[in-house]
């Protein structure tokens, strides 16, 4: 029986080392290292010097945020170990921490972060190692150092006046390894009274430390890892201004296409004014950041509003009995608060009989400290279910019959303050499916394509899925994920196979994966989350910016520097105990030259090819095919690969298989 088409591909990719995520690492990417400085001006156009290899040809820079890309002197000789960008960031950038990914027409480099502020930016000197040399720095400042192991930073403060100053440090949040603690002393050695934090609510362990001085004086600023630890990947921001010290939004979340007024939980939030933000219909945009800007105009770090398609409502006290339980509607979502200790807010609504909910609290991943426990009652307050303490607050739950019903909401551990702010959503059940991809950057050549694999999470539907992308203008392809795949859990459901004429922009896109399916005759889309890739490069951290949930990158690089197709002649069946001949055809890109060694795998057994090479400068070679006299009779795909250097790299590319017959 004849080999299938398919069953060749995959010998081909096999004979790369290619794997379900994708084609094996391109040894022409980019290699960025981690960038220093890290932190730079949010309204005014930067230098943001790369260092690392491959740094040829700068081609395209994708940002998690608007802005305009200018390279260094185009003129200049390229040089593989820098490359410079000049960056104007767009209106309306927030402070805080944003995503790079550096293209250059021969791959794409890792995930780098930036942190942009409004805060003047100095480097921690070599000075700041020990307590006696402590660097000088004042308020406002914004300070970027690495901490060594069994080695504290050390920073020098004067306070001019009778001030109140939040000292913050920015570690876990950018990724790094470090996890910061931050204690400040009076310059005799002695810890200040309540001048410690090592892991402030809502910051990922991160310390943020508010701390009013009452007279004017100087102060030594201490940080260090929790466990004296240290060395390259040990990085932080250290912030030191007078501002909010906002814990989260306050509502958590604005419904999509409206314009909303957010303001902020936390410390030194009152009088803070709250922020109007458009929020745009896009469905595939899940949320942004915003930051409170205190009575000094300095900015504070940022938090995450959450977009929804439906109303968002915040809770009215009191609720705290059932009485004065606030009414919600089905779907909704409400922001409320527990105030204070042993706080119970309060919800109604109403469902029919049988009718399937979800019924959700949200905190850790919207950026507060609290744990929330969810009860569902009848109307008497009899209690009909109650999220497990040990589990995520989230209850599928189906009303027993017609009638009012009330949510109530409690803290886990019955404690309260300015901090303890939640979310809950109130959904029908709908069936479904989400998607995820096992990368979030990926390549694309000219004339070429990409296979992209594709995740998927049913619930309650095992019907086709269209999977599509948005990207740019002329990369086209399309999946269909039949019925109930993937076969297995955690396996891909199938590969989006993306091409890509030679006409489209070399350079960094942006690139959104989209599945729809038809569910139960309702429309449903959904974009592909990339977070877990991306909390991979983070060092696991649980929740990097939500605005980053859909956000792949695709490059678009030069064409193969040459494609191999294979043949026999003749082509007709090979006897045992006679040979064939292996014809190979290279059609070169314009700029290669170069040698093309060969190499054959697939060979069944008593069949040998001795691989032979194109030459500089020609476009076929030829090589036998020998079968011994006690080869078997059957067939098998041979797959024939062609190296070649470029830029001293060695690039290695298939032909399609050629099948091969063995028979008497």
């Amino acid at each position: 029986m004849a080999m299938n088409r398919a069953f060749l591909s995959a010998l081909g990719c096999l004979a790369l080392g290619w794997t379900g995520a994708g084609r094996a690492q391109n040894p022409l990417q980019p290699a960025v290292n981690p960038l220093t400085p890290l932190a730079y001006s949010r309204s005014q156009a930067f230098d943001l010097p790369l260092t690392g290899s491959q740094l040829y040809r700068p081609a395209g820079l994708w940002m998690s945020f608007p802005g305009q890309v200018q390279w260094g002197d185009p003129g200049a000789k390229p040089d593989p170990a820098k490359l410079t960008a000049r960056i104007q960031p767009g209106a309306g950038t927030p402070v805080g921490l944003q995503l790079i990914r550096v293209s250059s027409p021969h791959g794409i480099g890792p995930d780098r972060v930036v942190w942009l502020d409004d805060l003047p930016v100095a480097l921690a000197t070599p000075a700041a190692k020990e307590r006696a040399t402590a660097q000088a720095i004042t308020s406002p400042t914004l300070v970027q150092g690495k901490v060594d192991a069994e080695k504290a930073d050390w920073f020098r403060l004067k306070v001019p006046a009778p001030q109140t100053l939040v000292f913050e440090v920015i570690g876990r949040r950018l990724g790094s390894a470090v996890d910061p603690q931050i204690t400040l002393y009076d310059t005799a050695g002695r810890e200040l009274r309540k001048g410690h934090n090592n892991d402030a609510p809502g910051l990922q362990g991160d310390p943020r430390l508010v701390f009013a001085f009452a007279q004017a004086g100087e102060v030594l600023v201490q940080v260090r890892d929790t466990a004296w630890a240290g060395g390259g990947d040990f990085h932080y921001l250290l912030r030191v201004a007078d501002c909010p010290a906002a814990t989260c939004a306050y509502p958590l979340a604005v419904r999509r296409g409206t314009r909303g007024r957010v303001g902020f939980a936390g410390q030194r939030v009152e009088g803070v004014q709250a922020v109007e933000i458009d929020v745009p219909a896009d469905p595939f945009v899940d949320a942004a950041q915003v930051n409170p800007r205190g009575v000094s105009g300095q900015a504070g770090s940022p938090v995450t509003v959450r977009f929804s398609d439906h109303e968002e409502k915040v809770e009215a006290e009191p609720n705290d009995t059932p009485d004065k339980a606030t009414p919600v509607s089905i779907p909704s979502g409400v922001t409320g608060r527990i105030d204070k200790r042993g706080d119970v807010d309060r919800y109604r609504f109403k469902a029919t009989k049988d009718q399937r909910l979800i019924l959700e609290g949200q905190t850790a991943a919207v950026g507060s400290p609290a744990e929330v426990i969810l009860t569902v009652q009848d109307a008497k307050g009899a209690k009909l279910a109650e999220t497990n303490p040990a589990q995520a607050a989230r209850l599928d739950w189906k009303a027993p019959a017609d009638g009012e019903y009330l949510l109530q909401v409690e803290h886990l551990h019955l404690w309260g303050g300015p901090d303890e702010v939640y979310r809950v959503t109130l959904t029908p059940f709908e069936a479904g499916f989400t998607l995820a991809l096992q990368a979030d950057r990926f390549e694309v050549r000219h004339d070429g394509t990409v296979d992209i694999p594709v995740l998927v999470n049913r619930q309650d539907y095992a019907g086709p899925i269209e999977i599509s992308a948005r990207g740019p203008a002329g990369v086209t392809g399309s999946l269909t994920i039949a019925q109930g795949q993937p076969a297995k859990p955690a396996e891909p459901a199938g590969s989006l196979r993306l091409s890509c004429p030679a006409n489209v922009a070399l350079g960094a896109h942006g690139l959104t994966v989209i599945g729809s399916a038809d569910v139960n005759g309702k429309k449903l889309a959904r974009a592909a989350s990339v977070m877990g890739p991306i909390r991979g490069g983070m060092a696991n951290l649980a929740f990097p910016p939500a605005g980053w949930e859909s956000g792949a990158t695709l490059a678009v690089i030069e064409r193969a520097p040459f494609q191999l197709t294979a043949r026999l002649e003749p082509a007709t069946p090979v006897a045992p105990g006679k040979e064939a001949s292996l014809v190979v055809t290279a059609k070169r890109a314009p700029g290669f030259e170069g040698e093309i060694a060969l190499s054959v795998a697939g060979m069944p057994a008593n069949v040998t090819a001795a691989g032979v090479a194109i030459a500089k400068d020609k476009s076929e070679a030829r090589f036998p095919v020998k079968a011994a006299a006690n080869a078997a009779e059957g067939k098998a795909a041979l797959v024939v690969t062609g190296k070649g250097k470029v830029l001293d790299k060695e690039l290695a590319f298939p032909a399609a298989g050629v099948e091969l017959t063995i028979k008497k």
